[in-house]
């Protein structure tokens, strides 16, 4: 961050977290470690669901993350740390644990990803999906909803390139076995991100009425703990996002002299402060898993290539073009064919009004092809004598056009 970088060159001390208060418990207060040892599995997920079952109307769940200013405040705040720190792209892979009632599955899906909403919660799961195949802004999309057991998550090993999990890992009575569990589905070099809330998150006054109320989990999150679990799990480290909530106001000059790095050290010491005391009872944070996994076609901002005219020859009215196409991109191009992301190439016939229809199909490679790769092929045309010109480009079916001739 810029700000705690700024702090470091100038030598301020850093913002250190806000310690804990004493405080007196009254007699009715809910232990969460207690809690979650008096009762099995079995028992937590029957509450979950109660949860769930109970509510007469699930619409300002539904609603997120617009359900009311305040709460839009807070979520829009973390996606926007979030979503960056996910690298999504198009037609990603993602798993949503915890769903819920699956509207942050239905923004991603409308994202254009790959959605698996999985939840312990039978009854959540069947008011997401009936919410979801109600709305226009569905159009088309789909969600893979699924049941979770409170012990595997039902999805083979190295299936999701994304994990994504908002303000449900403090529900869950064991987390190691999860994040395991985590670390298995997700292809290597994935990631799994995480928004919950702080190490004192079960004293809340919210959390202790919730937890008497329903009998629901309401967990601390003491991340130096679950940076051990997840080591163990599989993954190759754990990155915490600092980010601010809730904007610092400023004058023009003051805000000039600090983009420009040259503001005072005691107001950047201030940001720094004020950042790190908003996320006190916050951890957002994201888990690698060890390896990596190519981008492939799929992903429209890792396609480029460039395709060479390396001859032509014309036999009445056919042209033959032998062409030269290199893979110039970050991606792994998937084999010609018809289906999602498959890399072909577009002949186009131009006119010499400047007219053309949909351009022709033609195969570049049955197996994939590689960044820096190059596939020669051969296009024969029937050239009408109205055609002007043969255009060549790539397509990455459902994702993009790309290329360029050289």
């Amino acid at each position: 961050m810029q700000i705690l970088s700024s702090l470091r060159r100038r030598g301020a001390p850093q913002p250190t977290p806000q310690q804990p208060e004493e405080t007196v418990r009254p007699p009715d207060f809910i232990d969460v470690a207690a809690l979650i040892r008096d009762y099995d599995p079995a028992e937590h997920a029957r509450r979950a669901d109660a949860y769930f079952a109970q509510m007469t109307d699930p619409t300002p769940i539904l609603r997120k993350p617009f359900a009311n200013v305040p709460e839009a405040q807070e979520i829009m705040a973390g996606l926007g740390a979030l979503l960056p720190a996910l690298d999504l792209f198009g037609h990603c892979r993602v798993l949503d644990f915890g769903c819920g009632l699956g509207w942050l599955s239905g923004a991603l899906a409308n994202l254009g990803c790959e959605m698996t909403a999985i939840d312990i919660s039978p009854t959540a799961l069947r008011i997401g999906e009936a919410a979801f195949l109600a709305s226009p802004l569905s159009n088309g999309r789909t969600i893979d909803w699924k049941l979770f057991d409170g012990t595997r998550i039902p999805l083979p090993d190295a299936s999701v390139e994304r994990v994504i999990c908002f303000d449900a890992f403090h529900h869950l009575p064991d987390q190691a076995p999860v994040l395991a569990e985590m670390a298995r589905v997700l292809v290597p070099g994935g990631i799994a991100a995480f928004h919950e809330p702080g190490p004192r998150h079960s004293s809340s006054p919210q959390s202790q009425a919730e937890m008497r109320a329903f009998g629901v989990i309401e967990n601390d999150i003491h991340i130096a703990a679950i940076e051990q679990l997840a080591l163990q799990a599989g993954f190759a480290r754990l990155e915490l996002l600092a980010y601010t909530r809730r904007p610092t106001k400023f004058g023009v000059a003051v805000y000039e002299q600090l983009i420009a790095n040259q503001g005072d050290a005691a107001t950047y010491e201030a940001l720094g402060r004020a950042m790190m005391q908003d996320l006190a009872d916050l951890r957002v944070f994201t888990l690698h898993k060890h390896g990596e996994t190519p981008r492939d076609s799929r992903d429209g901002s890792a396609l480029d290539a460039t395709i060479e005219r390396v001859s032509s020859t014309r036999d009445g009215n056919k042209l033959r073009t032998s062409l030269r196409i290199t893979n110039t991109g970050r991606a792994v191009w998937r084999p010609s064919g018809s289906t999602l992301a498959s890399v072909n190439l577009g002949v186009r016939l131009v006119r010499t009004d400047g007219s053309s229809d949909e351009p022709s199909r033609l195969a570049v490679s049955t197996v994939p092809v590689a960044p820096g790769a190059s596939v020669e092929l051969q296009s024969e045309q029937v050239v009408p004598e109205n055609v002007a010109a043969l255009r060549f480009e790539l397509v990455s079916e459902l994702v993009r056009w790309f290329g360029r001739e050289i």
